[in-house]
């Protein structure tokens, strides 16, 4: 007869600590790199990979530009697109901000739309972060005030039918005023990041991430959080989702990666040190179910989220 066994599992996810140098104004992707300058009225630079080179190849700005938009503060690109942030743009709302999208076209990036919410007030930072993957754009609004005085929000954009449509805006479970969630997005695959620099679960402005999936109903929902532990740490300043990984970044310039999937094993044994064998482990939260082998040892991979 076959032993059953139900374990809930506490463990914590190893992660390396890496010096990478991030900057929210520069953006590589296959053999095109965009560097944006926000000064003035704004603009991105585009480069070329040429052999062992960058190569400039074109100057982009906002259809219409104005002074102190802040275009180029943030950007990002993905395929054959471009996102850019202006966080002070003015369409709406005083700082209310925007986000452009541009599109690889005959060799020649060129703008296709402006992307604002629905919903935008005074001083919202629309545009503070961006992101782009496939159908998914995501924009952070630092300083929304949905749950608080500048407690933050994200807005995630879907491409239909040639045209970016907002899809759902996101705000932390547990969202409060000033908490800056918004100052760092990204997006890949099924997964998208949030940072919120001024979070204070551990510390004072400790900072955490949150990490939200998109469920089988076609809704991103909340999945996890990762809490910085030092005060001022300012964790979720900036964040990047790989094939394998997540990696988010301090206001130190430290980074800190976390794999998508980790490995629990172990033996199995009794009181009397006997291998217990053919033993079934559940793990919780839907973690899969393996059995011991006849010296009583187990191996299992688990997906995070």
């Amino acid at each position: 007869m076959q032993k059953k066994l139900t374990i809930l599992l506490m463990f914590s996810i190893f992660f390396s600590m890496i010096f990478n140098s991030y900057a929210e104004t520069v953006s590589i992707y296959g053999n095109y790199k965009v560097v944006g300058d926000s000064s003035n009225k704004g603009k991105a630079l585009i480069y070329k990979r040429n052999d062992n080179s960058w190569k400039y190849t074109q100057t982009l700005t906002a259809s219409d530009a104005a002074d102190s938009d802040y275009f180029g503060g943030s950007v990002f690109i993905f395929n054959n697109y471009i996102i850019i942030g202006a966080k002070y743009d003015d369409d709406t709302y005083a700082n209310s901000g925007s986000a452009y999208i541009f599109k690889l076209e005959n060799n020649t990036w060129k703008q296709v739309q402006k992307l604002t919410q629905n919903d935008p007030s005074s001083s919202d930072y629309f545009g503070w972060s961006v992101s782009i993957s496939n159908c998914y754009a995501i924009v952070g609004a630092r300083n929304d005030d949905d749950k608080g005085s500048n407690a933050g929000s994200a807005y995630i954009f879907k491409l239909e039918n040639n045209t970016w449509k907002q899809f759902q805006k996101i705000t932390a479970n547990d969202g409060k005023h000033d908490d800056y969630f918004g100052a760092a997005v990204s997006i890949n695959m099924n997964y998208a990041i949030v940072g919120s620099t001024n979070d204070d679960d551990k510390a004072t402005d400790c900072g955490s991430a949150y990490i939200f999936k998109i469920s089988n109903n076609n809704t991103w929902i909340q999945i996890s959080k990762i809490r910085g532990t030092i005060e001022h740490q300012g964790f979720g300043y900036s964040s990047k989702i790989t094939e394998n990984s997540i990696i988010i970044k301090d206001v130190n310039g430290y980074s800190f990666t976390y794999p998508f999937q980790i490995t629990i094993s172990g033996y199995i044994k009794n009181p009397k040190n006997t291998p217990q064998s053919d033993v079934t482990i559940t793990f919780s939260n839907n973690g899969g179910t393996t059995s011991t082998d006849s010296a009583g040892y187990y191996s299992h991979e688990l997906t995070i989220g």
